[in-house]
């Protein structure tokens, strides 16, 4: 047996509302991800940018603080990138790529202090 249910306009758009919000805080966790490594990017690629010797003279003049959240920052897109390379093979693929193999390590850019 149906059972019929009266429902206003103004009830049924609260209802969409509510289901609408759900499936969008769902997905914003993922499209948050990707903003997030988006934003990681762009900014690194305008430090870069920066007079390297005004930056040095910036962290040895007390700020060195800026150093350490660059190397903790660091190590934890290291975690994320191993972990995701190596759940989609993409590392393995990659190493083939270089002619390095899955074995050997790619190497990393800097002086490696602080790394």
């Amino acid at each position: 047996m149906k059972k019929i249910v009266r429902v206003s306009e103004k009830d049924l758009t609260k209802i969409l509302k509510k289901l609408i919000k759900e499936e969008e805080s769902s997905n914003n966790e993922r499209y948050m991800f990707f903003s997030n490594l988006e934003q990681i990017q762009r900014q690194a690629g305008l430090l870069l940018d920066l007079n390297h010797d005004q930056v040095v003279e910036i962290l040895d003049n007390g700020h060195d603080w800026a150093q350490d959240h660059i190397a903790t920052a660091k190590e934890s897109i290291d975690q994320a990138f191993d972990f995701l390379m190596n759940e989609t093979k993409s590392f393995h693929k990659m190493g083939d790529e270089l002619g390095t193999g899955p074995k050997q390590e790619i190497p990393m850019i800097g002086n490696g202090q602080n790394d």
